[in-house]
């Protein structure tokens, strides 16, 4: 009977530390999940703007295989109301709200379209856009990709979207189901070659 209740104790212990066990790494993974969701504390990413983020891309960061521009959304280039009849929420509403395009991003290709692009005509929307520390800003994209004319691309390829400052670069990285992309800005000259 005393190796029965000794038995029945060290079966207890043994699930009692399991259990404790499960519930840590239930705590664990809620506190990973809240972290992954963060965003960077205010005192943390002081000084960060959207214009930190605005300039010329260069696929590879090869300056001779392609660029893109990304301006703050609603801006051209040169900072002024982009004068195209495009409302992303209205041509795209399966997939943004209002609230999603805080803080969004705009990416330019190079071509006119007989609008106020100076040399470049929006393609796509870089939206959800979070500060996740001083050097990393995420979002998505793909999704919201326009023609030359301004309509909606019947190519659409949803990707997470990342840039991350390093150095003399910034780096944008796209990843989707349709492969991944790396765009390189160069923020100062002596980078740039």
């Amino acid at each position: 009977r005393e190796h029965r209740h000794k038995q029945a104790l060290v079966q207890g212990n043994k699930l009692g530390l399991f259990a404790t066990a499960m519930t840590g790494l239930a705590t664990s993974a809620v506190t990973v999940m809240k972290d992954e969701k963060a965003t960077c504390a205010e005192s943390d990413c002081r000084g960060f703007t959207l214009q930190n983020y605005v300039g010329e891309y260069f696929f590879g960061g090869n300056k001779q295989s392609g660029s893109i521009y990304v301006t703050e959304a609603g801006k051209t280039n040169n900072g002024v109301a982009y004068n195209a009849p495009v409302d992303d929420v209205k041509d795209f509403p399966a997939i943004v709200t209002k609230e999603d395009l805080k803080d969004a991003l705009w990416v330019w290709l190079p071509g006119n379209n007989g609008y106020n692009g100076n040399g470049w005509y929006l393609h796509d929307t870089i939206y959800k856009v979070q500060q996740k520390s001083p050097t990393l800003l995420v979002g998505y994209t793909g999704d919201m990709q326009r023609l030359k004319n301004g309509q909606p691309s019947p190519n659409q390829a949803a990707a997470e979207l990342s840039i991350t400052r390093k150095g003399n670069t910034q780096e944008m990285f796209l990843g989707g189901g349709f492969g991944t992309e790396s765009w390189v800005m160069y923020l100062d000259d002596s980078s740039q070659e």
